[in-house]
């Protein structure tokens, strides 16, 4: 079994990062010895998400960047550790309830052993981010049942229900969006961390840019409900 030459963790021979410590590693292959990891000279890792970019996308999508930033680090975590991951089904578990708190326990918690395991300092908590989500589908689950109650989901909404509708979505947008900054920063310091690797700017997606579309489609469906409420 091959080692990284900086920590001693062992490593697959498929792997392009140590899982342990976070170094570039390539292949030294010798006739005479098997082969072994070493330390690459630095590349470029896109992985940083600016803050504010996490603001303003979590904010113009209503909420729905979560899903899409679930599936972005979880891919960016496989490419990095070799680790076997699927990130599309990974973000699609965010929409089942009780499993999605099982999966953003495991998200967060292996990005919080990668800062670990580099002796960086984090202040990172898988259950803290289980807390969020939670709260997330209990907000989600209040404003969809009142309004259904309320016989707004086969009509127009009344003011009463636009207003429900309108304070369970900002409260949404507050803690899907507070969560992902939280983690993010501490991404960010992660792949600044890395030694033998440097950190660059993820490209905006097209899934990024449809997402804020479709967002601003439910901000302006709320606004319209209530500037002009059924009753």
């Amino acid at each position: 079994m091959p080692f990284c030459s900086k920590c001693g963790a062992e490593v697959l021979s498929s792997h392009r990062y140590c899982r342990g410590c976070g170094t570039a590693l390539l292949h030294a292959t010798d006739s005479q010895t098997a082969p072994v990891m070493t330390g690459a000279t630095a590349q470029t890792l896109p992985y940083q998400i600016s803050l504010t970019r996490v603001l303003i996308l979590g904010v113009l999508s209503y909420n729905l960047y979560l899903y899409y930033w679930f599936y972005l680090t979880w891919k960016q975590y496989r490419d990095h550790t070799g680790a076997e991951a699927y990130p599309f089904w990974h973000a699609l578990t965010i929409f089942i309830p009780i499993y999605s708190l099982f999966r953003t326990h495991a998200h967060v918690r292996a990005f919080k052993e990668l800062m670990l395991n580099t002796n960086l300092s984090t202040n990172l908590s898988a259950s803290g981010a289980v807390a969020l989500v939670a709260l997330l589908w209990i907000t989600n689950t209040i404003g969809v049942t009142y309004i259904w109650a309320s016989g707004g989901l086969s009509g127009p909404l009344t003011r009463g229900d636009a207003v429900v509708s309108a304070v369970t979505g900002l409260i949404s947008v507050a803690v899907s969006t507070g969560l992902i900054i939280h983690v993010q920063e501490n991404l960010n310091r992660y792949w600044a961390s890395l030694e033998n690797a440097k950190a660059g700017r993820a490209n905006i997606g097209i899934a990024e840019v449809l997402l804020v579309l479709l967002g601003l489609l439910f901000w302006s469906q709320t606004l319209a409900n209530l500037v002009s409420p059924a009753v």
